[in-house]
């Protein structure tokens, strides 16, 4: 039951990261922040496909951990262009 309520508590974490993230999007304009907003949501979208994963009796945890290993990657990713763009689109 505490593993649950843990991953439960990150996604609503990340959840409110991922509003507070697009509101300073919707500030800025900034291209960066919007690649770093939708980094922030693929985490949310993951610990919630984790916190049902957790809530259920019978998962395929290997199909699971999979796409929680490819978001991760896309997070990544995200972040590394967000990093390295160029100033024009900030």
């Amino acid at each position: 039951m505490e593993l649950e309520v843990t991953a439960a508590l990150v996604t609503v974490f990340m959840l409110a990261v991922t509003v507070l993230s697009a509101r300073s999007y919707r500030r800025s304009g900034s291209r960066k922040v919007l690649i770093v907003t939708i980094a922030f949501g693929l985490f949310t979208l993951k610990g919630a496909l984790i916190s049902y994963g957790l809530m259920q009796e019978e998962v395929a945890w290997e199909e699971l951990l999979l796409l929680a290993l490819v978001m991760d990657a896309l997070v990544a990713i995200l972040l590394f262009v967000a990093v390295i763009a160029r100033k024009g689109g900030a």
